[in-house]
């Protein structure tokens, strides 16, 4: 039997052991932050990585997995769980951890609305909800986080309209709507986000304008408006955007023509304005952009020439000027842009000769040049286009006997010459490509043997 001395010494040991836990669970008890916390992880249905599993009692809140504190005060300022296979929804109680900056749930298997008690939290500056299943309305509450600097929305199921009240979350830098199925236009406040300098909205069902106060975003680097269903004009002020280095507004129903503004914007690497309704002519003024690496106008009802002027945008990549109504020929001028991967100038009304000096686009691995008027002869040096992968240049009108050289285009997988006027036989080089697994030549007067083709081309039409 124990002496009592030992058995007292033995419960005092004892309370020390628990006095931790024992502060730590009053703590808990007396603290609304780690309460909000708690609601939170209450909410969670599904946490197949335990990543809440040691938001418990033993372990002070601020050791948590995904929460931060401010070391001089133990407030939550953060709390980042992503990619974590959470399910479940967002506790409104979160909104009563006020001195929150940043919540970052991205990636997750989250669903139902946003609470609107978030916007209680004042000191929020970024909100990640991507890539989540959330669905409702955004709360118009979130306009109240003045200090908001990032809202990604991208990639859930939100419907309704874009709220008016996000325009006075004038510090906002990047805001995420894309990939939802939002409705409504985009707020014609928009320009009172000064400081914005992302925007995408893509993927959704806007309709509506383009709001000219999108002007006043003078440091906006990413406009995304893609994939809609926006319609009227592309509004001059968007020449006012000069920090502005990717812009994509195709597959709307944009019409009018496209503002000669854009050369302006000097910083632009990637403009697709491609499937709208836009007419006119192609601005000579785009020729001033010398940082674009891609032009995509394809898909309008765009009827001009084809401005030389463009062949001063030397970091071009990729060129698609196809399905318009684009009349006069192809400009020599176009044989400087060296850096050209891709030039689509399919079913157009283009005439006249292909220029020679398109065989100096030695990058070149797909040039689509069919349905069109074209004339003359295959230039004789097609074969210093070694690097070509796709050649579409049927529907034309031209003569001659396709060059020996073409057996120098060892990449060519596929090749479609059919209805023009070549004559002359096939070369025999043709035989002995590897890579060409289509090859079609009917509508053409052709003459000599195709045994040889037969037996090397995996898909060959006459």
């Amino acid at each position: 039997m124990a002496a009592p001395g030992h058995v007292e010494s033995l419960h005092f040991f004892l309370f020390l052991l628990l006095l931790p836990s024992l502060f730590i669970a009053e703590l808990s008890a007396s603290n609304p932050q780690v309460e909000a916390l708690l609601a939170f992880k209450a909410s969670i249905t599904d946490d197949p990585l335990g990543a809440l599993s040691n938001w418990t009692s033993m372990l002070h809140h601020c050791n948590w997995t995904g929460v931060s504190c401010d070391p001089s005060s133990g407030a939550v300022v953060s709390i980042s769980l992503t990619e974590m296979q959470l399910k479940g929804t967002l506790s409104p109680f979160l909104g009563n951890i006020s001195t929150l900056e940043f919540i970052d749930f991205t990636s997750n298997k989250l669903w139902g609305s946003i609470p609107p008690q978030l916007g209680h939290c004042s000191n929020l500056s970024g909100l990640g909800l991507y890539d989540n299943h959330f669905s409702g309305h955004i709360p118009f509450e979130l306009g109240n986080l003045k200090n908001l600097l990032l809202l990604d929305l991208r990639s859930n199921f939100f419907n309704g309209s874009i709220p008016e009240s996000l325009c006075n979350c004038t510090a906002m830098q990047e805001l995420g709507l894309d990939g939802n199925n939002l409705t409504g236009s985009i707020p014609s406040c928009i320009g009172d986000l000064v400081n914005l300098e992302v925007f995408q909205a893509y993927t959704n069902g806007l309709v509506g304008p383009f709001p000219p106060s999108f002007g006043k975003l003078q440091g906006l680097k990413i406009l995304d408006l893609s994939n809609n269903m926006l319609s009227g004009i592309i509004p001059p002020e968007i020449g006012n955007l000069s920090h502005l280095s990717i812009l994509q507004l195709f597959s709307n129903q944009f019409e009018g023509p496209i503002p000669r503004e854009l050369g302006q914007c000097t910083n632009l690497t990637l403009l697709n304005i491609y499937s709208n309704r836009l007419t006119g002519s192609i601005p000579p003024e785009l020729g001033m952009l010398i940082k674009l690496e891609a032009l995509r106008l394809y898909g309008n009802n765009l009827s001009s020439t084809i401005p030389s002027s463009l062949s001063s945008c030397r970091s071009l990549v990729f060129l698609g000027l196809s399905e318009n109504f684009l009349i006069g020929s192809i400009p020599a001028e176009f044989g400087s842009l060296t850096s050209l991967r891709f030039l689509t100038l399919h079913q157009n009304l283009l005439t006249g000769e292909i220029p020679v000096a398109l065989m100096n686009l030695t990058n070149l691995s797909y040039l689509s040049l069919s349905l069109n008027s074209l004339s003359g002869s295959l230039p004789s040096n097609i074969g210093s286009l070694y690097k070509l992968e796709k050649l579409f240049i049927d529907t034309n009108q031209l003569v001659g006997s396709v060059p020996p050289s073409i057996s120098n285009c060892t990449q060519l997988e596929t090749a479609s010459l059919t209805y023009n006027w070549f004559a002359g036989g096939i070369p025999s080089g043709l035989s002995r490509m590897q890579n060409l697994t289509y090859l079609s030549l009917g509508g053409t007067f052709f003459l000599g043997p195709y045994r040889k083709i037969y037996s090397t081309v995996a898909s060959f039409r006459l």
